[in-house]
């Protein structure tokens, strides 16, 4: 009767290790340029993502949507959730960038980051929040090329 007890515990455990915490969702990020139009600021994006090595699948005929293909993301721009005891799940990250740009007297981009983990040991899926932190750094290489600094930068 205990080894029933002490088997059933122990699968309980087991299950309770493979349930994925989800991460919390994160709005996409916003940047406002002033005295810049539209076509600049896609001109600058496609150097960067070709400089970053992030390609680009598609690109919208008039230049205000510009999607990348699926590439490697590294662990630490993004939170995939953790497993019951707390580690990260191994496995690979993959991700895809949006970046649509309005004019309007001010450049505006947004970019929206969507990353999905494949778990290795059961090939498994999670869909991952992005910390923000490629973005940020996609927006301080658009600011030093285009020589301005976002309106509505946060420090």
């Amino acid at each position: 009767m205990a080894m029933r007890w002490i088997m059933a515990s122990l699968l309980i455990l087991l299950a309770s290790a493979c349930t994925v915490r989800k991460p919390t969702e994160r709005a996409p990020v916003l940047a406002v340029y002033s005295h810049t139009s539209a076509a600049q600021v896609v001109g600058a994006l496609m150097a960067i993502l070709a400089e970053e090595r992030i390609p680009v699948s598609a690109r919208s005929t008039g230049g205000a949507t510009i999607v990348t293909d699926s590439f490697e993301v590294l662990p630490e721009y993004c939170d995939c959730g953790r497993n019951f005891f707390g580690a990260e799940y191994p496995g690979i990250r993959r991700g895809q960038m949006k970046f649509t740009v309005a004019d309007g007297g001010t450049a505006r981009v947004k970019i929206e980051f969507a990353t999905l983990l494949t778990i290795t040991a059961n090939n498994k899926h999670v869909h991952c929040t992005s910390f923000g932190i490629l973005e940020e750094k996609l927006l301080k290489r658009l600011e030093g090329r285009l020589g301005t600094a976002r309106l509505n930068a946060q420090n």
